[in-house]
C-alpha cells in the first residue's frame, strides 16, 4: 500500500513505470522493504486490484472525520486525467494537452484544500455527471467548478444541497 501511495504522490501512475522507477531507485526500494527483488509490472498491478478498495475506504473514513471536524463552506471540484496505456479497462479521453487513454479522478476539495470524495471513472467520461455524487452529503455554501458544470441540468440540481 504504501508504494501504491507513494507512486500516486509522485505521479508515477502506470505499473510499468512505477516498476522502472523502483529498479531506478533502489534507495526507495529499500525504504519500502522490498529491497529483495523489485516487483515487476504484472504484480504492481495485482498490488493495485487488492488493496484499490481499502484505499478507498480509508479515504472515505478520513474525509467524513474531516467533516465532522471542518464544516464545508466552499467545495471545489474537478476531475484530472491519470494516463495508463496499458489497462484494457482504460477510456480514450481528452484534455487540455489532448488525446489521452486511461482513467479520470473526479474530485471534490473543501475551502483548505482537504479532499472531500472522489470518484473514478474510465477517461472517456464527462465531468459534469458526477458533480451530484461530488457534492452529496457535504451541504456547502458554495460550489466552484469549470465550464464543463456550467448548465440548467447541472445547476438546478445542486438547490437540494444549498
Amino acid at each position: 500500500m504504501r508504494v501504491l501511495v507513494y507512486a500516486q504522490l509522485k505521479g508515477i501512475l502506470g505499473n510499468e513505470p512505477l516498476e522502472m522507477h523502483l529498479k531506478q531507485n533502489p534507495g526507495v526500494a529499500r525504504a519500502f522493504g522490498i529491497e529483495d527483488g523489485i516487483p515487476d509490472r504484472t504484480t504492481i498491478g495485482r498490488w493495485r486490484e487488492r488493496l484499490g478498495s481499502v484505499a478507498r475506504e480509508a479515504f472515505e473514513k478520513l474525509s467524513g472525520i474531516v467533516a465532522m471536524l471542518v464544516p464545508t463552506e466552499l467545495l471545489v471540484v474537478d476531475s484530472t486525467q491519470l494516463e495508463d496505456w496499458g489497462d484494457p479497462e482504460a477510456g480514450r479521453g481528452f484534455y487540455s494537452r489532448g488525446p489521452f487513454k486511461g482513467f479520470k479522478v473526479h474530485v471534490s476539495v473543501d475551502q483548505l484544500g482537504l479532499p472531500r470524495k472522489a470518484v473514478v471513472t474510465p477517461g472517456n467520461r464527462h465531468d459534469s455527471p458526477f458533480l451530484s455524487e461530488l457534492i452529496a452529503e457535504q451541504k456547502p455554501k458554495h460550489v466552484l467548478g469549470d465550464a464543463g458544470y456550467d448548465s440548467e441540468n447541472i445547476c438546478a440540481p445542486l438547490n437540494r444541497f444549498m
